[in-house]
């Protein structure tokens, strides 16, 4: 039997109505334990200028404080939570609708989330100087709560290692018909992650200044790692995790470079 562990598990929220009421309480929860556990910020989020492929706002959303900064693009919508170091991703919840061009034309009833990104912003402090990407990552303050909880279902078990609670992990790996869970920290390191959760199934990164990555396909976890350029991946078992980016089992996340990053 797994051991009881406490955390918050952000899997169950994927693929939820863009107005879900279980979502907005997550989200209101979040606002809260940020507002009770950080000190108050003089600075507010940038607004883009919009351009013909994306639209950039700070309002137009469902009724949160502070509101997130909205990117919409034709194929996708981008929640940025700055305040709250999230980012969360929405998409049509049918294959017949479309998102609107504007953001004002949005029907958030008629949206799915599809994905949740965490920024670790003090991995990469002092990174400022490594390009536009660095940059943007630096407009996020600390995730409120942790541990994050990734639970791995009992089929996946087998085939990655068995290890013990850590600092940085828990796992729960004696009975391999048993699920495996693993917590998440802002210290946490590549090598938990994959000892925790064994190989990837693809990897790459590391060149100019994105970071090396790894995702575990079938469990729904992308993680971007503070190690870029030259021996990135010599260097990069020990470093810590930059992004953390949970979608749907069985599916990809599209890694086009820099670019991809750029919320």
């Amino acid at each position: 039997m797994s051991p009881s562990v406490e955390g918050l598990n952000l899997h169950p929220y994927l693929l939820l109505p863009g107005d879900s009421k279980r979502l907005a309480t997550l989200l209101e929860s979040l606002i809260r334990s940020s507002s009770s556990s950080a000190p108050p910020s003089t600075s507010t989020s940038p607004t883009e200028t919009t351009t013909t492929t994306t639209t950039t706002t700070t309002s137009s959303s469902p009724s949160l404080t502070p509101s997130p900064e909205l990117k919409l693009y034709s194929d996708i919508l981008y929640a940025n939570h700055h305040s709250l170091g999230l980012s969360l991703s929405y998409k049509p919840n049918s294959k017949t609708s479309k998102l609107p061009k504007v953001i004002d034309e949005i029907n958030w009833a008629k949206l799915k989330l599809v994905g949740v990104d965490v920024y670790n912003p003090e991995t990469w402090k002092g990174q400022e100087s490594k390009g536009t990407e660095n940059k943007k990552k630096l407009e996020y303050r600390p995730f409120p709560r942790y541990p994050i909880v990734i639970s791995v279902p009992a089929s996946a078990v087998a085939d990655a290692p068995t290890s013990t609670t850590t600092k940085n992990t828990t796992t729960a790996t004696s009975d391999p018909s048993s699920p495996t869970t693993v917590l998440v920290h802002p210290t946490t390191q590549a090598h938990d992650f994959t000892s925790s959760l064994g190989e990837p199934d693809r990897k790459g990164g590391g060149a100019g200044s994105m970071g090396i990555w790894c995702e575990w396909t079938q469990l729904g976890v992308m993680v971007e790692f503070a190690s870029a350029g030259l021996e990135a991946w010599d260097k990069g078992r020990d470093v810590r995790w930059m992004v953390l980016s949970l979608f749907e089992r069985g599916d990809e996340v599209v890694v086009e470079g820099a670019e991809a990053k750029d919320r």
